[in-house]
């Protein structure tokens, strides 16, 4: 870790807080200056201590703008409501369709991109005599999860809910063998490069009602050679695991045949994977399938630490450094339970940035998606997509 630090000042009424990322810098691998925002606390002793280091990375599906509910408001208007957004949406009409953009969003790949440069660059400052296992979770059945109330409350038809469990499960393969593929050493060649260097543009999603932004590359590097980089040593294996799959696979099933599932049978399907789980739903006690999604993501990270003398490093978006703290207060309470060790949290900034029309910048690409296209102030297209590749990339300063 470098010496400079790069902090981030939350303006938004109410808060206060700054947060600090500290400078990576990934000289082995070429994909430049990272900044991670650093939680938790290292375990005693050394890392040729360890008998072993886990490296925890997943994504969300979609983005809020890319995945929308159908309906009308109370005047009988068409509306599209982001199905991030559901949970806290009054509805006062049926749902009658799903608006769902088929191509992978921007924060999906560049989060693959970024995630998967960042585990590689540290998992090959591990000893080779540590094992280091590369955990890919996406989740799946949590996102399923989304809609289940409405459907309960019969403002979404048990049709439409069974399409979208099979939508989660192709876009969660798709999500998944992304990550997997840039954190596999495979041969590639090098992606086409944006004619452009300007750094900032007009996004102009086509689909979407939202005023126009700017685009920023943070710390996109001046490059004259590069391809994708590639993962460390041998000494890495990649496993993929999803946590709640049985819940995923029961959903698909039983609304293939009409039939909505009552939440008590999703509990125990959940309790039933492990002793784990079964503490967890005793100590949580969700009531809700957002409750349950939500405790899957805690549930993640403390799978992943079970056991001794293992470290596990979540390396995520900075979004998810709650899911880190709710971990660490659940192990609290297991602390008579499973033996867990310890946990990390390095949550790598994007580096793909986007400024609304007031002036504020935003990192998070889930719920502020550009789209995949925008023109420079001089009226030149970019491709988004190629943007945050060549932000990833292996380079050679000029």
């Amino acid at each position: 870790v470098g010496g400079d630090v790069l902090c981030e000042l939350d303006l938004r009424p109410g808060h206060d807080g700054v947060a600090a990322y500290a400078a990576f810098h990934d000289d082995e691998h070429g994909t430049g200056t990272h900044h991670l925002f650093v939680a938790g606390s290292p375990p005693p002793g050394t890392v040729h201590d360890l008998a072993e280091v886990t490296l925890l990375s997943g994504l969300c599906l979609f983005s809020a703008p890319s995945a929308r509910l159908v309906t009308r408001d109370g005047a009988g208007r068409l509306v599209k409501v982001p199905i991030a957004h559901a949970r806290t949406r009054h509805f006062t009409g049926p749902v009658t369709d799903l608006d769902l953009e088929r191509d992978l969003t921007l924060q999906e790949r560049e989060g693959a991109l970024r995630l998967a440069a960042v585990s590689t660059a540290i998992a090959a400052r591990i000893p080779r005599e540590v094992p280091v296992t590369q955990l890919i979770d996406v989740p799946c059945a949590a996102t399923m999860l989304n809609l289940l109330e409405l459907t309960w409350s019969g403002h979404l038809p048990p049709e439409l809910l069974h399409r979208w469990c099979e939508e989660v499960t192709t876009r969660h393969a798709q999500v998944t063998t992304l990550l997997s593929q840039h954190l596999t050493p495979t041969p590639t060649t090098d992606p086409p490069r944006e004619p452009t260097t300007d750094t900032h543009a007009h996004h102009n999603r086509s689909t979407d009602a939202h005023p126009p932004t700017e685009v920023h590359r943070l710390h996109a590097p001046n490059t004259r050679a590069h391809q994708p980089h590639k993962p460390g040593g041998p000494n890495v294996r990649v496993e993929i695991r999803t946590e709640l799959s049985p819940i995923a696979d029961h959903l698909v099933q039983a609304l293939s045949t009409g039939h909505v599932p009552a939440f008590d049978t999703l509990l125990a399907l959940a309790a039933a994977q492990s002793p784990l789980w079964e503490h967890l739903i005793k100590i949580a006690q969700p009531e809700t399938p957002a409750d349950l999604a939500n405790l899957s993501y805690a549930a993640a990270e403390l799978t992943a630490a079970h056991g001794t003398q293992r470290l596990v490093v979540m390396i995520d978006n900075p979004a998810e450094r709650k899911t880190l703290r709710q971990a660490h207060g659940y192990a609290a309470a297991l602390a008579q339970g499973p033996s867990l060790g310890p946990l990390l949290g390095l949550y790598p900034l994007e580096r793909v940035w986007v400024r609304d029309r007031d002036g504020h910048l935003h990192h998070n690409l889930y719920a502020h998606d550009p789209g995949h296209h925008a023109t420079t102030p001089g009226g030149h297209p970019i491709n988004l997509i190629t943007l945050a590749e060549t932000a990833y990339v292996r380079h050679t300063p000029e």
